[in-house]
């Protein structure tokens, strides 16, 4: 009897601990960016997958923030849908879509501003 109830219950913490290990949760603050992907570009090789340029108001030649993004292997790229926040990958950037990003190391003060992102979210449906 202490077999039949043990079993399922060791296969749900399994499958609940497997689950928590690919949390796909966002940073609590503010991104550091947010606004449309205007640019990508792919890298060849190393650890950057390559960058993305993220611009506020496209329309402004200056004035309004704009930050070229690089994206590493450590960056952790999210896709917002319908059915909430799934992984993706350097591909799922693309020219258009509404993205926020979250910063790491240091930033340079350029305009754009140049930094690495430790986060990108990107809207599925933008």
């Amino acid at each position: 009897m202490i077999r039949r109830i043990a079993v399922p219950i060791a296969i749900i913490a399994l499958l609940a601990g497997c689950r928590a290990s690919q949390a796909v949760d966002i940073p609590s603050g503010p991104p550091s960016i947010r606004g449309t992907i205007t640019n990508s570009t792919a890298a060849t090789g190393g650890d950057r997958l390559g960058s993305i340029l993220v611009e506020e108001v496209p329309s402004d030649q200056s004035g309004s923030a704009k930050s070229s993004v690089r994206v590493t292997r450590e960056t952790r790229i999210l896709v917002r849908g319908t059915t909430g926040l799934k992984r993706g990958t350097f591909a799922d950037l693309l020219t258009g879509q509404i993205a926020e990003a979250w910063f790491t190391g240091p930033v340079m003060e350029s305009y754009p501003t140049q930094a690495t992102a430790s986060v990108v979210v990107v809207n599925a449906d933008s």
